[in-house]
């Protein structure tokens, strides 16, 4: 079957974490010919990238048996983004939040939010590591709006702001690092365990979006 290049680079990183619990795999010259056992961490075959279209849409993950339902709700930000965060480049700040927030079956009290566009829970998550779907799942439980190389350090800013069962978190006009753009969208965390991502004016090339258990665990639907 044909694969989209997120489901891809999911397969490519779980026969990454396969590969370094198995014994090595041998290769080996026969004749003139180098013999080279690829074990799923070498070629992940090319697929087109699917377009960004989330410009000025909402989208509400409401919890539901074995995760969440998604839906398209109407657009808007939040008009009042709370403090600014002091976050730079490849960087990590841990908020607590005021409340329980449940996340596929753990209870945080506190978020990290990470410059690249999305928040972890239990481990801030400042790596320079390609930011794409494998990242998405593979390290700490995320909720991410816009996984991507994001650089508040050269423009725009991030926020907080904390109120009784309810956190918002603005990335305001960052940009992508190396790039002159502007990326404005928000996550907004409830306690009853809804998620909110509200899009505004997005520059971006590239980014992954949506909520990962973490850990390399859960399956994938994008």
């Amino acid at each position: 079957p044909r694969y989209t290049r997120s489901q891809q680079l999911l397969i490519h990183h779980r026969n990454r974490h396969r590969a370094a619990a198995a014994a090595p795999a041998v290769s080996q010259d026969v004749g003139d010919v180098a013999v080279i056992v690829d074990n799923g961490a070498i070629i992940v075959p090319p697929t087109a990238l699917n377009a960004f279209d989330l410009d000025s849409r909402n989208i509400v993950f409401t919890p539901s048996p074995g995760g969440f339902s998604v839906a398209s709700a109407a657009p808007g930000l939040d008009a009042n983004f709370g403090g600014t965060l002091p976050l730079t480049d490849d960087d990590s700040e841990e908020v607590p939040l005021g409340f329980a927030f449940s996340f596929f079956g753990t209870t945080y009290t506190s978020a990290w939010v990470n410059s690249d566009g999305n928040l972890t829970f239990g481990a801030g998550d400042s790596s320079s590591d390609p930011r794409d779907a494998a990242r998405l799942v593979g390290g700490a439980p995320r909720i991410a709006p816009l996984l991507d190389d994001l650089n508040p350090e050269a423009g725009g800013t991030v926020h907080a702001r904390l109120e009784a069962g309810r956190a918002v978190f603005t990335w305001n006009g960052v940009p992508e690092f190396g790039a002159v753009n502007a990326n404005t969208f928000q996550v907004t965390l409830r306690s009853n365990r809804t998620i909110t991502f509200a899009y505004a004016s997005m520059d971006a090339q590239f980014g992954v979006a949506g909520v990962a258990q973490g850990n390399d665990q859960g399956p994938l639907n994008e």
